[in-house]
């Protein structure tokens, strides 16, 4: 950027050169205009030095005005002095259209007087001059210090430019960079908004997942308002939510593809897929969007598509989330839980647990769930599979 700034501006000094040397050549014009104005004063403003008596000014200005005489006609005769004046020809009173033909239209010649006794436009061309001089230096100065900015400055500035743009946005970005193994990584949505740590799944049909929740052991409880879900909570390396304007933030970058990963308590295991998945901003309501369902567990969550989030403190008109003891995109009320109750069995009482309908009914819990977000785009190097 540095570089682009220092290019910039040597152009803009080539231009303002470029331009100096021109308004140097019109400011001499305009002196050579002003000094022949000067010169030639007593043939255009003649008509202001006609005296009566002993030198007293009598009549209009050039412009002619006031008791003066008339553009064109003869000068009057005056009254007989002691110490006459010399008159000037009838011809001297065609005022200053005979000049003005060679100055530019906005050179001010009516300021500049018999005798010198205004300098308008010679203060007004120094102003300007000054003006283009301190411009001239500033610019100079300004491109000297930015050529003096060291070389090791610079260079952190490019690397800095440059490392943002290689900032992994998601895991799969950060499995791309190199990463070798599973665990905590922080990640820079494209939004420029701040960075978070998620967990990346970097083994599990290729890798490149970034778990948006877990439930594992029952350590951190889901029964929950809305401003923790908004926020997130709980430990990315064991059971928590990422956080809705987290998982907002992530889907709203390109096209995901959603992964939930169930297990009961005897130790099966099952998915689900969805080819395409994005949770709206907090003005939706974290609305829900899904794609087309593959896998082996049922499908148990397009029936909350187009859904907005709900919690105990922001609950449907059915009460779903508090009556689930839990928080989801319900409807009227669900088909999935996995944000309920974790109770520890596989046959509690009621369907207040994590439930996955089309698998285990609403009457048995599960013991471990995921879920997990990777870019469609993202090509797998391990067949699909549970």
């Amino acid at each position: 950027m540095i570089k682009l700034l220092v290019r910039k501006v040597t152009a803009h000094n080539v231009r303002l050169r470029r331009r100096s040397w021109n308004m140097g050549t019109d400011i001499a014009y305009l002196f050579g205009c002003a000094f022949l104005v000067v010169l030639m004063k007593d043939r255009i403003f003649c008509d202001a030095t006609r005296t009566q008596g002993e030198g007293e000014p009598v009549g209009g200005e050039a412009r002619g005005g006031g008791d003066g005489f008339r553009r064109g006609e003869p000068a009057p005769p005056y009254p007989q002095n002691p110490n006459p004046v010399p008159q000037q020809p009838a011809a001297c009173a065609q005022t200053v259209q005979p000049a003005q033909q060679f100055l530019p239209s906005w050179l001010p010649v009516n300021n500049i007087h018999v005798g010198g006794a205004s300098q308008t436009n010679c203060s007004a061309l120094e102003e300007l001059v000054a003006k283009v001089t301190r411009q001239n230096e500033l610019s100079e100065r300004i491109l000297s210090e930015l050529e003096n900015i060291p070389k090791s400055q610079r260079a952190v500035c490019e690397n800095h430019s440059m490392a943002s743009k290689s900032l992994p946005r998601d895991c799969s970005e950060v499995l791309l960079s190199g990463a070798t193994g599973s665990g905590r990584y922080i990640i820079y949505p494209q939004d420029n908004g701040d960075p978070f740590y998620a967990y990346c799944d970097t083994e599990t049909d290729g890798g490149g997942w970034t778990v948006i929740q877990r439930r594992e052991d029952g350590s951190v409880s889901f029964y929950r308002e809305w401003n923790d879900y908004k926020h997130g909570f709980g430990n990315v390396n064991s059971e928590h939510w990422l956080g809705n304007d987290k998982i907002h933030r992530l889907s709203a970058q390109t096209y995901y593809v959603l992964r939930i990963e169930l297990e009961d308590f005897q130790g099966d295991r099952k998915y689900a897929e969805y080819d395409y998945f994005r949770i709206g901003d907090e003005d939706t309501g974290y609305k829900l969007l899904l794609g087309t369902y593959q896998g082996d567990a049922e499908d148990s969550l397009s029936f909350h598509g187009n859904k907005k989030f709900y919690t105990l403190d922001r609950d449907t008109d059915q009460e779903c989330a508090m009556n689930s003891k839990g928080a989801w995109w319900y409807g009227s009320c669900f088909e999935s839980n996995l944000n309920g109750m974790y109770k520890g069995r596989p046959r509690p009482a009621g369907s207040q647990n994590i439930v996955w309908a089309g698998w285990k009914g609403y009457e048995t819990a599960l013991k471990k769930t995921q879920m997990k977000i990777r870019p469609a785009s993202y090509h797998s190097s391990q067949p699909t599979g549970g």
